[in-house]
């Protein structure tokens, strides 16, 4: 893939795209289980998909993650709120709730282009201070969102800013110090995704649509209490190495699935855990399916580079092609975290991050 480029790539991916609209389709897994160890990739087989029993929250036209113009946002309200994070068990969330053309939206996924004018009042209706933080945009000192301008309880902040940053994938989470940490952590984090005419032309070669075959997967680890309920606790432990959670969920969601066709997909993933690192590899039983990383944080790479497995750490983004064509029988497709030594900070073992398995 080293002389690849990107033009004939994707003439190269476009040109076998009929191939994976046959009668024979997936179900994939897309989770992550930080307390769950499993066979190494070039090991044994993994364990069975049944441990993946909840339906992966895919950003649909209102609800969690939906995609919304950004410039037709004029407000989001910080609130808080109950949200079923494990099926059937409410629990307190903090949440970025903004509504537009009478929908709902809960960390909507802004979308924008380079130059479109942003202008939008944050209101504050938590009891804490807070302030967005709009991150990796190119912004100046006061819309940036850093923590010397949080936000107290009941106030207002007004933003006003210009697009003016290549298209890629960034993401919008509280700045106030020493508690933007948690604040995070109890559910403020919301995707922030510019287009230009590369990744419409990228889209449009390999026929994808946003929450349906180009799909965002926001990665954070969480804890829980006995009552399935969310909780933060920071051990002295864990104080300069920062929260580990004791599950992963994707898209908050716990041990979840997709179906999919066989087929292209695009995942825009976003790590957004406190501190937990992650190396990413998809794998369908002992073998490992190969992927292409086509953007970082920075946006659309020149070429894209064909891997078997990506780090990715805490707020950093990765753009990846997964051809599920290249799966193979009727074996479940897992992605996973494999082991890694995080400058002997964490266990090491692998754990699951998701799977998929095929069926008629």
């Amino acid at each position: 893939m080293n002389h690849l480029t990107r033009r004939k790539f994707l003439a190269a991916l476009a040109g076998a795209a009929g191939l994976g609209e046959l009668s024979l389709r997936q179900s994939v897994f897309a989770a992550m289980d930080a307390g769950h160890k499993t066979a190494p990739v070039s090991g044994a087989p993994a364990e069975s998909a049944g441990h993946f029993i909840n339906r992966l929250h895919i950003p649909g036209a209102s609800g969690l993650y939906a995609g919304v113009p950004a410039k037709d946002v004029k407000q989001i309200t910080v609130s808080e709120l109950n949200f079923e994070v494990l099926p059937k068990v409410p629990s307190a969330f903090w949440a970025y709730v903004a509504e537009v053309g009478g929908k709902r939206f809960l960390n909507p996924t802004l979308l924008a282009r380079p130059g479109d004018q942003i202008n939008l009042r944050m209101v504050n209706r938590l009891k804490q201070p807070t302030i967005i933080h709009w991150h990796g945009m190119t912004n100046d000192e006061r819309n940036d969102g850093a923590g010397m301008y949080q936000v107290a309880p009941g106030k207002n902040f007004d933003y006003a800013f210009t697009v003016r940053d290549r298209a890629a994938n960034y993401w919008y989470h509280p700045h106030p110090h020493e508690i933007a940490g948690e604040q995070a952590y109890r559910g403020l984090a919301g995707l922030l995704i510019v287009k230009d005419d590369d990744d419409d032309k990228l889209s449009h070669a390999l026929d994808l649509a946003t929450g349906v075959t180009d799909i965002p997967l926001v990665i954070q680890d969480r804890s829980f209490n006995f009552e399935g309920k969310l909780e933060y606790k920071l051990p002295r432990d864990q104080l300069s190495a920062g929260f580990l959670g004791e599950e992963i969920l994707v898209n908050l969601s716990a041990r979840p699935y997709f179906d999919a066709a066989r087929r292209v997909y695009r995942f825009r993933i976003l790590n957004g855990s406190n501190a937990r690192g992650y190396r990413l590899a998809f794998a369908q039983g002992s073998r490992p399916i190969e992927y292409y990383l086509i953007g970082t944080d920075g946006g659309l790479l020149e070429q894209p580079q064909k891997v078997r497995e990506t780090f990715i750490g805490a707020a950093q983004r990765l753009d990846v092609l997964l051809d599920l064509r290249e799966a193979s029988g009727s074996e479940p497709v897992f992605l996973k975290s494999l082991a890694f030594d995080p400058m002997h900070s964490d266990a090491g073992y692998e754990r699951h991050a998701g799977h998929a398995k095929r069926r008629r």
